[in-house]
């Protein structure tokens, strides 16, 4: 009598559980935040198309190192501050 109790006791508790699991994950898609990415090349300022590394310095300018150069992005435009040249 004890183990069918238990059994059911189990059942009732994962049901609920595996019920309230499902409503949790049905996000509605205005509650889903929008990303924008958006590319920065050669064509747009930067010393390199491969950036090796970023920084950001105390102005909020985001630094990228490349194997060409460093180049800073102020937000809106890159540009080649220190470039190698071949």
């Amino acid at each position: 009598m004890n183990k069918r109790f238990f059994i059911f006791g189990l059942g009732i508790i994962l049901g609920i559980l595996a019920n309230s699991c499902k409503k949790g994950s049905d996000a509605t898609p205005a509650s889903t935040p929008t990303v924008t990415m958006i590319n920065y090349t050669m064509a747009n300022g930067l010393a390199g198309n491969d950036v090796n590394a970023i920084a950001l310095d105390a102005h909020g300018n985001i630094w990228f190192g490349t194997m060409n150069g460093i180049s800073k992005f102020d937000g809106t435009t890159a540009s080649g501050v220190f470039e190698l040249k071949n």
